[in-house]
């Protein structure tokens, strides 16, 4: 009698194939929304870094401006720019040319996610709220 040729049959793998499936069904969502957070996160400790200079390039450029929706941004001062992200001021945020902040508040809009935060005074630090 012949013996049969070293291997795997078509049906073992078909089942290995079936167990990866499934594992990865279970685990990509997971890893999916690990990976949105993660960017969400970086984008907002961007906009952090980008606040906490706006006193320090007041002082330096010795501009004092209001921050809102309503009021164009001061041509001199960068704008807070992060890609994919959208900011809108709930409340007016006053720089001071000696490079003191009055404080405010900020919402960050990331797709269709939502952040708030408390703009603190006196060096523009960010407090996030809990959401």
């Amino acid at each position: 009698m012949p013996r049969p040729a070293p291997g795997y049959t078509l049906l073992e793998l078909v089942v290995v194939l079936a167990v990866l499936g499934a594992v990865t069904a279970l685990v990509a969502p997971a890893a999916i929304r690990g990976i949105d957070r993660w960017q969400a996160r970086l984008a907002m400790d961007d906009v952090e870094q980008q606040f906490a200079r706006l006193p320090v390039l007041a002082r330096d450029l010795g501009i004092s401006a209001e921050l809102s929706d309503d009021a164009p941004w001061p041509a001199r001062l960068p704008p807070v720019s992060v890609e994919g992200v959208e900011l809108r001021f709930l409340s007016p945020l006053r720089l001071h040319s000696n490079g003191v902040c009055d404080g405010g508040r900020i919402r960050v809009l990331r797709g269709e996610a939502r952040f708030d935060a408390d703009v603190l005074p006196p060096f523009c630090r960010l407090e996030w709220s809990a959401p």
